[in-house]
């Protein structure tokens, strides 16, 4: 059994509009303090698509059990630290790779126990950073894997806001931006302590935050039109 998870005040939700991510007292919920009981949560309000719960690596591998769990590599398979290397230790998949599929900007589905992991390469060296146009197609391939697969949820950690240092609000974004008019429930596992976040944690360096929104294009929205269309 994995450890029981800390409580937080507040989860960050999807609003039912799938305008904005709003923030919701805890009282709206039962008590999370399992991966069974977030599940739950995702059964009972069926319009949320993101939920977001305390939880470290462990848990997020015992998630699997209830449905896949989508992680960021790099093409290189090299696997210093951190979430990839902990996931590689318990989970076999270099093996299941192949050349051809190691290439920046594809996702790899690598089977696992009745479920699935997905391999998000967004980087070519393990020294790099991640980026947002990479995380992004990386998220529209997601998408499509998991609508074939007829999966209800995805398990993340905070998807490139550790090491690579992207902003968790401007990753939030993107996901509501491709998930947020289908039926897949995201639930984002992140280690807090009490109400600092990752973020705070870490202390990443931030871009700059401007006005111009970095994947509403016309083609962007084409894309999602066709996606939800199928």
């Amino acid at each position: 059994m994995p450890p029981t998870l800390k409580q937080t005040d507040i989860l960050d939700c999807i609003d039912p509009n799938f305008n904005t991510f709003v923030k919701l007292p805890r009282d709206l919920f039962p008590e999370v303090s399992s991966i069974a009981e977030a599940v739950k949560i995702c059964q009972s309000r069926k319009r949320l698509r993101l939920i977001e719960i305390p939880g470290n690596i462990n848990d997020l591998i015992y998630s699997i059990k209830y449905g896949p769990i989508a992680v960021l590599f790099s093409t290189d398979l090299t696997m210093v630290s951190g979430i990839e290397k902990k996931i590689s230790e318990n989970i076999s998949i270099i093996p299941s790779l192949t050349r051809s599929e190691l290439e920046l900007g594809k996702v790899v589905n690598v089977p696992y126990k009745k479920q699935h992991v997905y391999c998000m390469f967004t980087r070519k060296h393990w020294w790099e950073r991640s980026s947002y146009s990479a995380l992004l197609t990386c998220l529209k391939r997601l998408l499509i894997r998991v609508l074939r697969n007829k999966q209800k949820y995805v398990f993340i950690p905070r998807l490139g806001c550790g090491v690579d240092g992207l902003d968790w609000e401007d990753v939030k974004s993107m996901i509501k931006f491709v998930f947020g008019r289908t039926k897949v429930q995201i639930i984002a596992l992140s280690m807090r302590s009490d109400k600092k976040t990752l973020m705070t944690e870490i202390k990443p360096k931030r871009r700059p935050r401007t006005k111009k929104t970095l994947y509403t294009t016309n083609n962007e929205l084409k894309w999602f039109t066709n996606i939800t269309k199928k």
